[in-house]
């Protein structure tokens, strides 16, 4: 079977819910428009709405008690715990950069200067794939006496909207898999020579995509309109010849601005696919439809036209890319997927293309009269 795709065509993000806490509440972490890329706790808004079709989801609830000792918190360059203890003084605390994989390490500065050695963490057991809530933990000392301790008051290093600071997602997650080589790369961008949003196909599996030369055959087959020829004599008369349209290149998709009925009636603005035509040619010949995956939208078994949301793309375009990726679970089992990703463009697409060409060219030599 194969798995749900969350990917939202005309938004370029991706979309979903996963149900999480009291099932008849039909709480859920919810992925808003999530680009691609890394997914962890940070990804993920806790939200609440009712379960589809009047069901209750099943989730899994576990409630456990436990005893655990803390210990002192262990950093490069930590202070020593005990009193009148040499350190070493080569250590340099500015020398150990923040690790992008765990957030807390940025503030590793200020720990050192605000609490020395007063930090200590203790196990607690969790799942992955769960939602980890801690009740009323309590803190016995040497002498016996209990303290209870409760969470800061408006502060939390890995708080999650939605939910309150004693609640941590555990999320099931990789650090390092395997990245492929793209296999579709697709550059979306305005042009304002052209006044149309463009689509480049730049890589489709794995391949770099040129445009095709055509060979003798097809041309003579249906001819170039005015080839390109200045020669001639000095003071010769000019000659014209009128070209429908000249410029349009193979794996460039426009997409046309276009008022289109919503779910609910409301006519909501669109960039619609549409497909281009080599207008230079004595018959006009159409252009390759887009075979990238980025650019094709499937309703079952049915392909429908592509459509985007105007507000998604920004003025200085987008990059949209494809890749396998690689990693082991928990088990060792291995985990093989597809992902797609996007990221600014720093380069939008430009075209040259023009409409109703005067091209230059000789007037026709005149055939000779024949003999009477």
């Amino acid at each position: 079977m194969r798995p749900a795709d969350h990917w939202q065509s005309d938004e370029l993000v991706y979309e979903a819910g996963f149900p999480v806490g009291d099932p008849a509440v039909g709480g859920q972490l919810r992925l808003h428009r999530h680009r691609g890329g890394r997914v962890d706790w940070f990804a993920a808004d806790a939200e609440t709405s009712p379960p589809a079709g009047g069901a209750a989801a099943t989730a899994d609830r576990v409630s456990q008690a436990i005893t655990c000792y803390p210990t002192q918190l262990q950093y490069p360059g930590a202070p020593l715990p005990r009193w009148w203890e040499i350190e070493d003084a080569a250590v340099d605390i500015g020398g150990y950069p923040p690790d992008t994989s765990h957030f807390a390490t940025t503030l590793l500065i200020d720990l050192i200067a605000s609490h020395s050695d007063d930090w200590f963490v203790f196990p607690v057991p969790a799942q992955a794939e769960h939602l980890l809530t801690v009740h009323q933990p309590t803190v016995t000392d040497g002498f016996g006496r209990t303290y209870p301790l409760a969470p800061p008051a408006g502060w939390s290093l890995f708080r999650t909207t939605g939910l309150d600071g004693s609640s941590l997602v555990v999320w099931l997650r990789t650090l390092m898999p395997l990245e492929g080589p793209v296999i579709e790369h697709v550059l979306l961008g305005l042009d304002e020579y052209s006044d149309v949003l463009w689509a480049v196909e730049q890589q489709v599996a794995g391949h770099t995509l040129a445009s095709p030369e055509r060979t003798p055959a097809e041309e003579a087959a249906n001819p170039t309109f005015a080839l390109p020829d200045r020669g001639g004599e000095p003071g010769e008369r000019q000659w014209f010849t009128y070209v429908p349209g000249r410029g349009q290149t193979a794996y460039w998709h426009p997409y046309e601005s276009d008022d289109l009925p919503g779910a609910d009636g409301v006519p909501r603005r669109r960039f619609v696919q549409r497909r281009m035509a080599d207008l230079s040619c004595t018959r006009p010949e159409l252009l390759p439809a887009p075979t990238a995956e980025l650019l094709r939208v499937r309703q079952g078994a049915t392909e429908i036209v592509h459509e985007i949301e105007p507000t998604t793309l920004p003025s200085i375009g987008v990059v949209l890319e494809r890749r396998y990726h690689f990693a082991r679970d928990v088990l060792g089992r291995p985990l093989l997927w597809r992902s797609r990703r996007r990221t600014p463009s720093l380069n939008p697409p430009g075209t040259t293309m023009r409409f109703d060409v005067l091209a230059e060219g000789r007037v026709p030599t005149p055939s000779p009269a024949p003999p009477l």
